[in-house]
């Protein structure tokens, strides 16, 4: 089993009298080499101590004993060290001296001159100019859950075949999946899964194998997060008078103790959110599980409820005095006669792909619910249904939508009664690939949510213009695509466009984007003596040259460097 043991602070070794007594091995498992912040895995065996406290240290001689310059990475009860033998995780300071090799002394001492154990492996600083870019997505969200993860600049000299990620340490049991790297440079791991977890900072530990292994990481966010299970689908009984029990199921808490009877319930008016009253529930008291695979957790907690007033309910939470609040996690409703209820939207206008909440409340118990989108088309959504209470809830994901202005109708399908709650506008989203391009280099422009029926004809890059010939039908898709890039100031920077066209009324459309446009050197040509220029890569000194490049910035400097094979340079303006 292995034990995480948080960084503590970069602390060089005390100039006091020492006295320790520590015994066994320590090795570093891996990786072989790690960038400052990540992690490596070492191995205790035959380990005993006499002090209470083990301290851990990362050390350039392989003395057995604590040096002046060592330095001090995480300290820890030799009780956990001793129940989690033989494997521990050791985080590395960012402070460390990049390119340096580093041994791992083991004490129970912070003495300078302490007795300790040594490793007979060091581990490798890599510089920064080596360090593989990781990138998560999303970056934070509740769990459990899923993210991306991508690696790129990856040495192709290390020759890695395979990437191993690991959840906060190198423990079998939080191996989130292997992959392969690409070509040696990359790698893209999808759908990762990410377990039960305190809130917080967490690592995503990555490492990258072969003969050798590197290691590095990216850091993750825990949200925490409520689920709600209500005496209805959706609700309470608004004004009951008698006790109404919700369970309550939490995610990523953080570490401590919920009190007794502490949970409040905020309850909001439906139609201006303002706070109307504040109810305390009453429940157990209930510690937030430590337990491996559920930590963060809080399983089936009852709270009681009476006489709520209708409205919309946040819940909040106090941890060892850290409040949490939960926005809109229960209705509290009664039923209405047909044609009462009340429903809306959580926002008023979106992209393809975002999500809308819509939440109602007084509609006759388990009646059918429509929602219906009216615009330059007109589309109806199977919205579910209203519990016993009249309260509902739907999420509707836009997609395979035009853009524009919709009004918005909530519609009782069961009595056939619709109500209209305002107005909804899609915004278009477009996607350049590639990202980055050159002067003649091509690129498919495409995009959701254009209006419906439109058409364009012209995309301006720069200030030049290209044709196009781009109908868009009732889904909203456009595509342009193999356009060639023309002749335009880039310099490595964002490149505003502007896709040109008109609406099915003939009014004048202009959606805009970017694209990075990078200089290109596309030739070099030196003046012979016989007057004649030519290319080749054979230049005498003396010789004029000539270069032709495309895609530089309008009015900059443009400096030429030359270096021969033993780094001696010139340059030219």
């Amino acid at each position: 089993m292995t034990l995480l043991i948080v960084l503590v602070a970069n602390i060089a070794a005390i100039a006091v009298p020492a006295s320790a007594y520590v015994t066994g091995t320590v090795a570093i498992i891996q990786p072989d080499m790690v960038v400052p912040g990540g992690a490596i895995e070492v191995e205790l065996n035959g380990f005993s101590a006499t002090g209470g406290t083990i301290y851990f240290y990362l050390s350039k001689d392989n003395d057995p004993e604590i040096s002046s310059g060592d330095i001090r990475i995480a300290r820890i009860d030799k009780n956990d060290v001793l129940d989690d033998l033989p494997d521990i995780t050791l985080e590395i300071p960012t402070t460390v001296e990049e390119g340096a090799e580093y041994y791992v002394k083991v004490t129970d001492s912070s003495k300078i001159g302490a007795d300790c154990i040594v490793s007979d492996e060091k581990v490798e600083i890599l510089e920064e100019a080596d360090w593989p870019t990781i990138t998560v997505d999303p970056t934070s969200d509740t769990v459990p859950t899923e993210v991306d993860v991508e690696g790129e600049d990856i040495n192709d000299d290390w020759e890695m075949l395979t990437v191993t990620l690991y959840w906060d340490d190198y423990e079998d049991d939080h191996i989130l999946g292997s992959w392969p790297v690409e070509d040696f440079e990359s790698f893209t791991a999808e759908d990762v899964p990410i377990p039960e977890a305190f809130m917080g900072a967490h690592k995503i530990l990555v490492l990258l194998e072969d003969e050798d292994t590197v290691g590095t990481y990216v850091d993750f966010e825990v949200e925490p997060s409520v689920d709600v299970t209500a005496p209805e689908t959706f609700s309470i009984d608004a004004g009951e008078e008698e006790d109404q029990i919700v369970i309550l199921d939490a995610h990523g808490f953080p570490k401590g103790t919920v009190s007794e009877d502490t949970i409040k319930y905020i309850i909001r008016d439906f139609e201006t959110g303002n706070v109307i009253d504040t109810f305390t529930a009453e429940h157990a008291e209930v510690d937030v599980s430590e337990e491996a695979g559920s930590e963060g957790t809080i399983t089936g907690l009852a709270t009681t409820l009476w006489q709520i007033d209708e409205g919309i309910l946040d819940v909040q939470v106090k941890v060892d005095g850290q409040t949490l609040t939960f926005k809109n996690k229960l209705i509290s409703s009664n039923t209405g006669d047909p044609g009462e209820f009340k429903a809306k939207m959580d926002k008023t206008s979106g992209e393809i792909g975002d999500e809308v909440e819509f939440m109602g409340i007084r509609f006759p118990a388990n009646v059918d619910v429509e929602i219906t989108l009216d615009g330059v088309i007109t589309t109806t959504i199977d919205a579910g249904s209203a519990d016993g209470n009249g309260a509902w809830r739907y999420t509707l994901t836009l997609a395979d939508l035009p853009g524009g202005e919709y009004t918005i109708r909530v519609r009782d399908a069961t009595n056939s009664i619709s109500k209209n709650i305002g107005t909804f506008t899609i915004t278009p989203t477009v996607e350049v690939e590639p990202d980055e391009t050159v002067v003649e280099g091509t690129i498919d422009i495409t995009g959701e949510g254009f209006p419906a029926y439109s058409s364009f004809d012209t995309v301006v890059i720069g200030s030049e213009e290209v044709e196009i010939d781009v109908e868009v039908g009732a889904d909203g898709i456009f595509e342009a695509l193999d356009i060639e890039v023309p002749h335009v100031s880039g310099g490595g920077q964002d490149v505003p466009i502007q896709i040109k066209g008109e609406d099915i009324n003939g009014n004048p459309v202009t959606i805009k984007t970017s694209v990075v446009i990078n200089p290109d050197m596309e030739s070099l040509e030196y003046l012979d003596s016989d007057g004649e220029w030519y290319s080749g890569s054979t230049i005498f000194a003396g010789n004029p040259m000539k270069f032709k490049g495309t895609g530089f910035k309008a009015g900059e400097k443009v400096t030429v460097t030359f270096e021969n094979g033993d780094g001696v340079e010139a340059t030219a303006d």
